[in-house]
């Protein structure tokens, strides 16, 4: 069972954090005391947790190491051998206290982890110094010409108009605005936006389109270098 919870806190945020404990209580006090910050997914296994990780791609992922159907450390032995979600940091909670169950979870890829029990306020602290990790590896607020990007709000501001982007959006409009006037090949495009050269270049040529239509008014324009790539250029008068 999956359920999501988008946030209480008076604002969505832009942050998604994954949940996965088979004890329903545990899975709730999580979720509501996580929920005040981040959107919170909630799963009862492992199985779910890996399943929900490719579909939602969390910002971070919170597993219970003892669980029905398959536990935490083959949920996240799962989730690092996935090139879709390899980079999703993993926190590992559990109430197993030897060094060798603990470095069996740091073997199989977890990045902490937190022994139970623990306090509210312990959790807090794991979560928020991953998420400070996130954000300063997020891009800052771009601006070139007439148009503004702001990638924390998820979306473009073109002669005062705003325009909601996908998550691939921003990554593509954010690595043109940071190499104007170079030719990007699509194969350069796939390894810096979608981390993954397995994808057709088709795809980009795809989000190049949407992209293109939503900046419209924008004065430069991310124009086709046949046989080359793309490139981001002033538009001609």
């Amino acid at each position: 069972m999956l359920t999501i919870n988008k946030g209480i806190g008076g604002r969505l945020s832009i942050y998604r954090i994954l949940i996965a404990d088979d004890d329903s209580s545990i899975r709730d006090l999580l979720s509501e005391t996580l929920a005040h910050d981040f959107q919170v997914i909630a799963v009862e296994n492992g199985e779910e947790a890996y399943l929900a990780a490719k579909r939602e791609r969390p910002d971070l992922i919170i597993l219970d190491v003892q669980m029905p159907v398959r536990d935490g450390i083959w949920a996240t032995a799962q989730i690092r051998s996935d090139e879709a979600t390899r980079h999703i940091p993993v926190l590992i909670l559990s109430s197993r206290r030897t060094v060798e169950e603990k470095l069996e979870a740091y073997d199989v890829g977890a990045d902490d982890y937190l022994e139970k029990p623990f306090t509210m306020a312990e959790l807090r602290a794991k979560v928020q110094a991953k998420i400070r990790r996130l954000e300063e590896r997020r891009p800052k607020n771009l601006e070139l010409g007439n148009l503004k990007l702001s990638p924390s709000k998820m979306e473009v501001e073109v002669e005062g108009k705003a325009y909601g982007l996908s998550v691939l959006e921003v990554g593509l409009l954010s690595y043109f605005l940071q190499n104007v006037d170079t030719v990007l090949p699509r194969r350069e495009i796939l390894v810096h936006v979608w981390k993954d050269v397995s994808v057709s270049d088709r795809t980009v040529d795809a989000h190049i389109v949407s992209l293109r239509r939503k900046i419209a008014d924008f004065d430069h324009e991310i124009v086709t270098v046949y046989g080359a790539g793309y490139a981001l250029r002033k538009k001609s008068l």
